[in-house]
């Protein structure tokens, strides 16, 4: 829930940086992607179905243990000029926000693909303080249009469409543009990559409410995109249904990591072959962003190394003659 700002005694009075999230810096991340962070610990997140409806489960890499409490104690989540109060579980392993986690989540409607970045700017053992910066993955206007007239349509109301881009080949010098291609009316199933679907899984499966439209035998299947084609082996007789360890080829080819969403459309489907129009939105980190992130990791990376020699260096080594 929304709290109020904390008691002026709490409150350190070193002069600071205006909000990162202030009504002039709104502005900003909208026009650069990213606004300066303050130069604390961080953490960048890419939300996965783990971290929103229904289970809500958000937790903290153990490179941050050292920074972050040993207990239970307040949060407070400071984004868009607004605060939520949370609690953070640091007995738990690993250290975690609660399911109070929840009213953020749902307050600023955050989904899968949705990049997080957390920054710290308190933390004791009576309170844990975060600014959290959000890069949204958002669905193309013209997307959403079609989306929702084929809904109205009711063409298919078991698959909806998700994301899409252009990948006509007279379109692929074009892709920064987050143009789209119509669908044609074919069935079809959007999904947002999970870590299972790339390297090294490479698990590709589609959902029961496909099965009756795909073969349930063993056949080529072919797959298109960017005006290419790939043949992968379909596995009808496997539950669920879905392709082989050959999807690797597809994925690889085209650089695709976990948060990227597709748009399968099936073209045909018989007892000898399946065809399917891909079509790739990719949910990118901005560069500068992207640059930000690896400086700070590395620094990050650099600190602890020298924190581990250091406490290596006091040990004492006892004598057993002693």
């Amino acid at each position: 829930m929304d709290i109020s700002s904390p008691a002026p005694e709490d409150v350190d009075r070193t002069p600071k940086p205006e909000p990162v999230l202030s009504r002039f810096a709104m502005t900003d991340l909208d026009e650069e992607g990213i606004t300066p962070l303050r130069g604390g610990t961080f953490y960048d997140l890419k939300l996965s179905k783990s971290h929103i409806q229904p289970t809500y489960h958000m937790s903290f890499p153990p490179t941050l243990d050292s920074a972050l409490p040993s207990v239970t104690v307040p949060a407070i989540i400071r984004c868009f000029g607004k605060t939520w109060e949370v609690k953070f579980c640091g007995e738990r392993r690993p250290k975690c926000l609660d399911s109070s986690w929840r009213k953020f989540v749902d307050d600023n409607n955050l989904v899968t693909g949705d990049f997080l970045l957390f920054e710290l700017l308190e933390s004791t053992s009576i309170k844990v303080m975060f600014e959290v910066q959000i890069l949204r993955c958002a669905i193309p206007p013209e997307l959403q249009e079609l989306r929702n007239k084929r809904k109205t349509e009711k063409m298919d109301s078991s698959v909806t469409v998700i994301y899409s881009r252009t990948l006509t080949a007279t379109a692929t010098t074009d892709l920064d543009k987050e143009e789209i291609t119509p669908l044609i009316g074919r069935p079809f199933y959007d999904l947002v990559l999970s870590k299972s679907h790339i390297h090294p899984v490479y698990d590709m499966s589609f959902p029961p409410a496909l099965d009756s439209l795909l073969p349930s035998t063993t056949v080529p299947s072919i797959l298109r995109c960017f005006g290419k084609t790939w043949e992968v082996k379909f596995c009808g007789k496997s539950r669920p249904k879905g392709f082989d360890s050959s999807w690797r080829k597809f994925v690889d080819d085209n650089n695709l990591v976990a948060g990227d969403a597709l748009v399968f459309e099936l073209l045909e489907s018989t007892s000898v072959k399946v065809m399917f129009k891909i079509q790739i939105l990719r949910c990118t980190i901005p560069p500068k962003l992207q640059e930000l992130i690896n400086k700070r990791k590395a620094e990050f990376e650099l600190q602890e190394l020298k924190n581990k020699r250091k406490a290596k260096s006091e040990i004492i080594i006892i004598d057993d003659d002693e």
